[in-house]
């Protein structure tokens, strides 16, 4: 079998409604940095860093982690 990859995986940053009762919503990426993220730890024991690209242009963030 021979995997070939047809797009680029997608992701969403979401949060419960009863996380936003009383905060702002994040509109943009740089919004993030006031909310409580959840971090998440990959294979090799380095924590995933948050990666977003908007209108072509790439953002990493190092979040405020729980």
């Amino acid at each position: 079998m021979v995997a070939i990859p047809i797009t680029r995986p997608r992701s969403l940053v979401v949060g419960s409604p009863e996380y936003f009762k009383g905060r702002s919503k994040p509109i943009v990426p740089l919004d993030l940095v006031q909310h409580r993220c959840i971090e998440m730890r990959m294979a090799n024991g380095r924590m995933y860093r948050w990666e977003f690209e908007r209108r072509g242009e790439a953002h990493v963030f190092k979040l405020p982690a729980i």
